[in-house]
């Protein structure tokens, strides 16, 4: 992927990411509140909240991930003299 198609990317995922964010906090809230009443006799449910959260947790981190890669992807266009004033 060139700089110029990370940079689009991330200031894509960054318009999605602001969107959504919120969502992501309330799914996780809602995984762990259900986690906190699940019985602990209750193993296979245990650990299905607990891969949920880590699923989550692992969507959010790679949405982030491209998000962080416009960022540098923009400040090496920047720095090369390659972006154009706004």
């Amino acid at each position: 992927m060139t700089d110029e198609e990370a940079q689009r990317a991330g200031q894509e995922a960054h318009r999605e990411y602001t969107q959504v964010a919120g969502a992501f906090d309330r799914v996780r809230g809602a995984i762990l509140q259900e986690l906190s009443v699940t019985p602990v006799g209750q193993p296979e449910k245990v650990l299905k909240l607990h891969m949920a959260v880590q699923n989550l947790t692992a969507v959010e981190r790679a949405l982030q991930e491209v998000i962080t890669n416009g960022v540098v992807a923009s400040q090496a266009l920047a720095m090369t003299g390659l972006t154009r004033p706004n």
